[in-house]
């Protein structure tokens, strides 16, 4: 089980990797089956993702963990990370048996301006379309590398007033439903991956409710500004031609910017076309009024969260 003595042990094997030793990983990577989720949210804690070591990025690639996808992404697109480094997180990503894996390797192949990197991501994405991402078309998908489509402008409206919904403390008063709660968490996945279903843009929820207590789950549905997971802080990008506004999660910075928005909107801005760029003070998620959720509505999301549904 993952309980919390055996994911620290384990987090502790990851550290010790030598970056070398691969049959220390596999043996790793085989006490960590099942648990890989919370295994990696623990590793990874208050880590951003340029910032891993050998370490972590080998142990990263034994979990094959959906959860690590955003964070993987980041470092292929990332152009000051050796090309090693960016190449061992784009083969990381390529054995994720995850929607939200086959739309990453999408996403480079078609916007990575190193071809070396846009080529073997292609190849995945061919490799992979006849087995386990098959049933996301991600073929289909594929626009030949190296394109940049026009821009759209993506914005996140801001709530308006004060919140209708009761404290926090009443809404974990009422008893959740998690089957109900699955279908209101349908909501979450243009922005959140929960098992199988969903979009990269914000934390992937698989798992979220196991680690976390019903407290931080309700309070990050209802006010998620509130407190912003590290490496998922909104930034808001302006164009030049066009005049797009453009809000989202840099994905690489330089020339291009690579941007993802809410829906998994991934959109590829000139340097010399952007007009400006700010860090949003807020987050990039709607709030649970701006969802029209109830309080029971909330209620039953973390219940469903917790796992009260496998």
């Amino acid at each position: 089980k993952a309980t919390p003595p055996v994911i620290s042990i384990l987090v502790e094997l990851a550290k010790r990797y030598d970056g070398k030793d691969r049959t220390y990983l596999e043996a790793f990577g085989t006490g960590a089956t099942g648990k890989e989720a919370a295994v990696y949210a623990a590793l990874v804690k208050d880590t951003k993702p340029s910032g891993w070591n050998k370490a972590t990025a080998g142990a990263v690639w034994r979990l094959m963990t959906a959860a690590a996808i955003p964070a993987l992404q980041e470092r292929v697109f990332n152009r000051k990370l050796p090309v090693s480094d960016r190449s061992e997180a784009l083969e990381s990503i390529a054995f994720v048996r995850s929607g939200s894996a086959a739309n990453a390797m999408v996403d480079i192949a078609n916007l990575a301006q190193q071809k070396e990197l846009a080529d073997r991501a292609a190849f995945w994405v061919k490799w992979n379309n006849d087995r386990w991402w098959k049933s996301y078309n991600a073929g289909d998908k594929l626009k030949g590398g190296n394109v940049r489509p026009k821009l759209v402008s993506v914005e996140i409206p801001e709530p308006q007033g004060l919140s209708k919904l009761p404290p926090v403390s009443e809404i974990l008063a009422l008893k959740g439903d998690a089957a109900r709660g699955k279908t209101v968490a349908a909501r979450c996945i243009s922005c959140h991956v929960i098992g199988d279903l969903g979009l990269d843009v914000g934390p992937n929820l698989t798992g979220f409710g196991k680690r976390f207590p019903p407290e931080i789950v309700a309070t990050a549905i209802v006010d998620p500004s509130a407190e912003i997971s590290l490496g998922f802080e909104g930034q808001h990008l302006k164009t030049n031609k066009g005049g797009h506004s453009i809000m989202g999660i840099v994905l690489a910075d330089g020339d291009p910017i690579i941007i993802r928005s809410m829906g998994g909107i991934t959109q590829s801005i000139s340097a010399d076309d952007l007009k400006s760029r700010e860090p949003m003070k807020r987050s990039l998620m709607l709030s649970a009024d701006q969802l029209g959720m109830t309080a029971q509505d909330v209620a039953d999301v973390v219940e469903y969260l917790r796992g009260g549904e496998d």
